[in-house]
């Protein structure tokens, strides 16, 4: 049995941690930080944020993605390499006079603050990335619709590495590599979530089952019962802090979705295309990256070979009429900064695998704000975590509950070492079981 010190566990914890204090937009975003935990090996999430610099704006525009993946990290790495490139290509100013010659001509203007995809050994995929975004600029508005931009970045992203992978398996000339690459592509996917703060708006895109929350500090509450008067506004934490959640989450525990998914099949696949809370019977989200044998047809997916590679079953009971999946996002203007006596001082994006050891958004929001006090009251304490995000992590692993009311702070000490100790020893074989990916990014807001 391992024995993990404070240290060591602390350890741990922060090996993943980052900090931008530097990228500060003046009364909009103070820092951001990041942190990582992994569960499978290797990790299947990918976090990326970046600073877009755009002809004639003074103040850049950030991009910031927490990309779920599931499946292997093939389509996590795929999308969170490439989406970013349609976004940034969908916001320039004429959009369609922009010629692209590779994809690093539109890279050079994103800058990567944090991003750490997995290497892809010596494959040379950017000629068709090239390609793609080519198509897709022609197809741009000659005036920018952010929304209806970043809805159509998913959607063709998504696409074209649909059909770069049908292209792929179909050409007798791919190499092994290649062809082991993209079989794998097929069977893997994502969920994304994707915050732009541009020209002192912010929007947040989702497909799948991360989320973000605001904690937003109403300056005028004077007692716990105080709430912010708005339907948006869910929860209401201690005596200033209310936690607003800014999407929704795609799956079973999402009416709108049992809705749409409903209406865009036949009557006669009511009763299949849900089973045990998974669509199809197998997958959690509803929408997402990647994922092609729950958007193929059928005689495509065996035509690519995927059933010779996975089996008869790679294809799910009771697909009749393709796509059941799709990569569309919600899209939502968020308000941050100071609205009348509210003002937003935190912004949370994570994938799920953290908010399964919350029972709401607004223990997230207590944590940072706890998180807040400590660092006036006892920053030099050996536990105290300087980076939010780790102090969130941290929280969520030693699984505060009912139990632990009554306890003095000696004795909540010891058991919270104890329960880090447990879950950051569990082994590589049972871990997934217990705990999923955890990618957590934090924006501390002026």
């Amino acid at each position: 049995m391992s024995n993990l010190s404070p240290a060591r566990i602390t350890e741990l914890l922060t090996k993943n941690e980052t900090v931008f204090s530097e990228v500060a937009l003046p009364g909009c975003i103070k820092s951001i930080e990041c942190n990582q935990l992994a569960s499978n090996c290797p990790i299947e999430d990918r976090l990326r944020v970046s600073s877009l610099f755009l002809p004639g704006d003074s103040e850049p525009t950030l991009i910031l993605g927490v990309f779920d993946g599931h499946g292997g990290g093939t389509i996590a790495d795929l999308v969170s390499k490439r989406l970013f490139s349609y976004i940034a290509l969908s916001l320039l100013p004429e959009a369609r006079n922009f010629q692209i010659s590779s994809p690093e001509q539109l890279k050079s203007m994103l800058i990567d603050l944090h991003y750490t995809p997995k290497p892809r050994g010596d494959l040379d995929l950017d000629a068709k990335e090239s390609k793609s975004l080519e198509i897709f600029r022609k197809t741009l508005p000659d005036r920018a619709d952010i929304v209806s931009n970043l809805k159509a970045s998913f959607i063709s992203c998504d696409n074209d590495l649909s059909n770069e992978i049908q292209e792929c398996l179909n050409d007798n000339g791919s190499g092994k590599d290649m062809l082991r690459f993209y079989l794998g592509a097929v069977v893997s996917g994502c969920c994304a979530l994707v915050m732009v703060v541009h020209r002192g708006a912010a929007y947040i895109a989702s497909a799948g089952d991360c989320r973000a929350v605001l904690g937003i500090q109403d300056k005028n509450a004077q007692d716990t019962n105080s709430e912010i008067s708005s339907k948006d506004k869910r929860s209401v934490v201690g005596t200033k802090f209310t936690a607003l959640e800014l999407n929704d989450e795609h799956n079973c525990d999402n009416i709108n979705e049992i809705r749409r998914l409903a209406a865009s099949h036949p009557k006669s696949e009511q009763n299949t295309m849900i089973k045990h809370n998974r669509l199809l019977g197998h997958l959690m989200p509803f929408r997402a990256f990647g994922d092609f044998t729950y958007k193929w047809p059928a005689e495509l997916i065996r035509a690519c070979g995927i059933t010779k590679v996975f089996g008869p079953d790679v294809i799910p009971s009771h697909y009749n009429t393709p796509p059941y999946l799709i990569a569309e996002p919600d899209v939502r203007e968020v308000k941050i900064g100071r609205v009348d006596d509210h003002e937003s001082k935190f912004l949370v994006m994570a994938s799920d695998g953290l908010w399964e050891f919350f029972e709401s958004s607004r223990d997230v929001i207590e944590t940072i704000v706890d998180h807040n006090i400590n660092a006036c009251r006892d920053g030099s304490r050996e536990e105290y975590d300087a980076n939010c995000a780790t102090h969130i992590l941290r929280s969520a692993l030693r699984a505060n509950s009912s139990l632990d009311y009554g306890l003095n702070e000696e004795e909540l000490r010891k058991l919270y070492h104890i329960r880090l100790e447990s879950t950051l020893t569990l082994p590589q074989t049972i871990v997934r079981n217990f705990r999923d990916d955890i990618s957590i990014i934090v924006l501390k807001l002026q």
